[in-house]
């Protein structure tokens, strides 16, 4: 089997990413939760509407990350989007976002493993 190595000084895990910022308090990471909604105002996202907590507000920034479906699906129920594909799901547009959903493509991983027969 072929095993990578890379420098120390670099961390390519999923909880290296957290590890220094974690404690900032400007930052909360909800994992598990179920968004609703992104909340605009004047067509900036100012908060998210999820299930676990409820409301939360951001001072400065919300950052949305729901994969490759679930963030189209996400800014369409919020009104983003195409405004005729929105109206038809019954949501009033707020903002006219017409690439959102558009050329979607997922990155998929497939993995291959081999055995190979020491030659005699």
């Amino acid at each position: 089997m072929l095993k990578l190595q890379f420098p120390k000084e670099r961390e390519f895990d999923r909880g290296s990413v957290f590890k220094a910022s974690s404690k900032r308090p400007n930052l909360q990471v909800a994992t598990g939760a179920l968004a609703h909604h992104v909340i605009l105002n004047d067509k900036q996202a100012t908060g998210l509407v999820y299930e676990i907590k409820g409301v939360q507000h951001a001072s400065r920034e919300v950052i949305v990350s729901c994969g490759a479906y679930g963030s189209p699906h996400l800014l369409e129920l919020s009104g983003i989007g195409d405004p005729q594909i929105i109206k038809s799901a019954g949501i009033t547009p707020l903002h006219s976002l017409t690439g959102v959903g558009k050329n979607l493509h997922d990155h998929q991983i497939f993995r291959m493993r081999w055995r190979l027969k020491k030659e005699t």
